[in-house]
């Protein structure tokens, strides 16, 4: 996905989605990113007090296939349309869900939701296709 920057077309070079555990116990609060390039896709999930049942851990996967690169580009494409958007729902007992576009020219964009991702199903959907069937599946795709 593109964006005009000034007089020049820029494109996404990565995109991350940092997730939040919201309100609750801080044996269960924890933060999460997940970071998906043309390139690779990491996860990290970093809890805020560790426990036995609330353990960080990380995966990574990269390659250098077709098949990554088509499946970003759709994930942009979606991200972006989302982030410029006008009007999104939010709800108050929501946890935050911060997305961080980096386009080709260095310009970030960031934007912050307080809705649960199901209410966007296309986001959804092109996420779990990113996810190795092997590793955990981010929290904020539940």
């Amino acid at each position: 996905m593109m964006r005009r920057g000034g007089n020049q077309m820029t494109e996404v070079s990565k995109i991350t989605l940092i997730g939040h555990s919201g309100w609750g116990p801080v044996e269960e609060a924890y933060e999460e990113r997940l970071t998906v390039s043309a390139a690779e896709v990491t996860y990290r999930y970093h809890p805020i007090k560790a426990t036995a049942e609330n353990v960080a851990h990380r995966w990574r996967y990269w390659t250098d296939g077709p098949a990554l690169v088509n499946a970003f580009e759709n994930l942009a494409a979606v991200v972006v349309d989302l982030v410029n958007k006008q009007v999104v729902p939010n709800a108050l007992d929501a946890p935050e869900l911060e997305f961080l576009v980096v386009y080709t020219d260095r310009k970030r964009q960031r934007r912050s939701l307080f809705c649960p991702l199901s209410e966007f199903k296309d986001l959804k959907t092109q996420l779990k296709l990113l996810i190795p069937q092997l590793e955990q599946p981010p929290r904020f795709l539940a």
